[in-house]
């Protein structure tokens, strides 16, 4: 929808991808609050990848983070709610950034398991959305305009 190009392929990765354990049923690595978000790409096998600008008052480092949601079960319905989201792009091109991520968390509403995790995003003037989905990741990036360490 917004970005057919892999956001994981070599030239954007600093450090490996830090997969969702079971251990860690209740967090996320990085607080996702007031995050830019920088760009959606839906992919093949009911995958969402969402790249966010981590707020410079908590990552004055510039921190960008890769968040993939695998074998999302409501795949359809997530895809809809990301549909205007995505369109944010082409209507100001000149603004970077899609929308603020007000909230990016586990779902405190239904309890998660591996295999069966439960989130809930809520990006400014888009309302809510709680994707299920089989697995999840986040992954840092390189600082937008910068190469990656060697």
């Amino acid at each position: 929808l917004c970005s057919q190009a892999d956001p994981h392929s070599a030239g954007g990765l600093l450090s490996g991808v830090r997969p969702w354990l079971h251990s860690q049923v209740n967090m996320l690595k990085y607080q996702y609050h007031d995050a830019m978000l920088e760009s959606v790409e839906l992919g093949s096998d009911q995958q969402v990848t969402l790249i966010f600008s981590l707020y410079p008052i908590f990552y004055p480092e510039k921190t960008r983070v890769s968040v993939r949601l695998n074998e999302i079960f409501n795949f359809t319905s997530f895809s809809k709610y990301l549909s205007p989201i995505c369109a944010e792009k082409y209507e100001d091109p000149t603004d970077p950034f899609l929308g603020t991520c007000e909230s990016l968390q586990i779902d405190s509403k239904f309890p998660s398991s591996e295999g069966s995790l439960y989130f809930f995003i809520k990006i400014s003037g888009f309302g809510s959305f709680r994707p299920h989905c089989k697995g999840m990741s986040e992954t840092l990036l390189a600082p937008q305009n910068e190469s990656p360490s060697a």
